[in-house]
């Protein structure tokens, strides 16, 4: 569940914002790096349950039964589609994923905005407007972990083209900006991507 996950991580986070100053440098980061690789694979875990269920047929929180698509709905086959649909690629009628570890990356935005319309749910209109909302947590989320696990030049410069959506200083290691205050909602960076994320899951399981 998305949100008794968010409690735990609100939980973590407040423990590593109520930390001494004297705690070690390298403590903070590594703590705050896994807290927001945990956030990120949440979120996608979360992306791929919605998507896999509209296509298979389910019912939302108000009730709303939407049927399953009248085609091949193994995970296989709808993560083959998404992948194909994402990277602009032909969809093959016989062919399917073998394995986890090719699925795309399900919390990727521009993924879900490329896919659902293809794979064409009963429900895209409702997954296509949630997961297209005009909110900066999943990709700023992304761009930060990805500079945590492949720290160079490149994800570096991404990580600080968000400095403008952010008031802080310092930025030294890419988790710095999950500290720094998000200035319309007045809370640091982590607390305001999980009532985002929150939002816009409201929205795609309405």
């Amino acid at each position: 569940n998305l949100i008794k996950k968010h409690f735990l991580f609100r939980k973590r986070a407040e423990d590593i914002y109520s930390w001494p100053t004297a705690r070690p440098d390298w403590e903070v980061k590594y703590f705050s790096t896994t807290l927001l690789s945990d956030v990120w694979q949440n979120w996608c875990h979360f992306c791929r349950i919605v998507v896999i269920r509209s296509c298979e047929g389910t019912t939302t929180r108000t009730g709303v039964h939407i049927p399953p698509r009248p085609l091949v709905n193994t995970w296989q086959r709808i993560s083959y589609e998404s992948k194909q649909a994402s990277n602009g690629k032909p969809i093959h009628p016989s062919k399917a994923l073998n394995s986890m570890r090719h699925e795309p990356t399900w919390g990727d935005q521009r993924l879900l905005l490329r896919a659902i319309p293809q794979l064409s749910p009963h429900n895209a209109g409702a997954l296509v407007t949630g997961f297209g909302l005009s909110l900066n947590a999943p990709k700023h989320i992304q761009i930060i972990r990805n500079a945590c696990f492949h720290t160079n030049t490149e994800t570096m410069s991404e990580v600080r083209r968000l400095v403008a959506f952010y008031v802080g200083r310092n930025l030294y290691h890419p988790t710095d900006i999950m500290w720094w205050v998000e200035p319309t909602s007045k809370a640091d960076a982590i607390f305001h991507w999980l009532e985002e994320l929150e939002i816009i899951a409201a929205q795609v399981t309405h």
